[in-house]
């Protein structure tokens, strides 16, 4: 490779539109799962060990809505090792928090497994969506540019 070359970028458009869009799905599908789950179960008791359960939840929950902003720290400080490597920092910023805030959501669905009920997630789901709008807004010109069709003829060399 030449001397100031960047590498191609390792995640083809089709591979981020997939990523994104099935992050941002989830919080609007999951509380309606735990709906069926809770519905489906009506009559058995809760696990014992469901308030356990809620303050592990609520733990990995919030470690993983506040990760990403630590991520995206580290990757600014760190871009052009990221660049090296063939990853666009802003993209994995996005991907990494869009991981993040489902979290809260998927725990909430966890816990409708063993007992909870589906209210919590809704509220959870509700958690998540605020914190994508954060991550997406903050990212829009990343999301513009992996779902501009000009900007995929030229990233995928068409």
């Amino acid at each position: 490779m030449a001397e100031g070359a960047r590498p191609p970028l390792r995640l083809s458009t089709l591979k981020l539109r997939v990523m994104y869009l099935t992050l941002l799905v989830q919080p609007l599908l999951l509380p309606l799962y735990s709906s069926l789950v809770e519905f489906g179960r009506q009559g058995r008791p809760p696990a014992g060990w469901l308030g356990t359960a809620r303050f592990l939840a609520a733990t990995f929950g919030t470690y993983m809505l506040l990760g990403p902003f630590v991520c995206e720290w580290v990757y600014r400080k760190s871009a052009e090792r990221v660049r090296e490597k063939g990853y666009d920092p802003s993209e994995m910023a996005l991907l990494i928090g869009l991981a993040g805030s489902i979290q809260p959501v998927m725990m909430s669905f966890l816990l409708v497994l063993i007992g909870e009920s589906a209210k919590w997630a809704y509220i959870a789901a509700l958690i998540s969506l605020v914190s994508e709008g954060h991550w997406c807004w903050r990212y829009r010109a990343v999301l513009r540019r992996v779902y501009s069709s000009s900007a995929n003829s030229k990233r995928l060399g068409m």
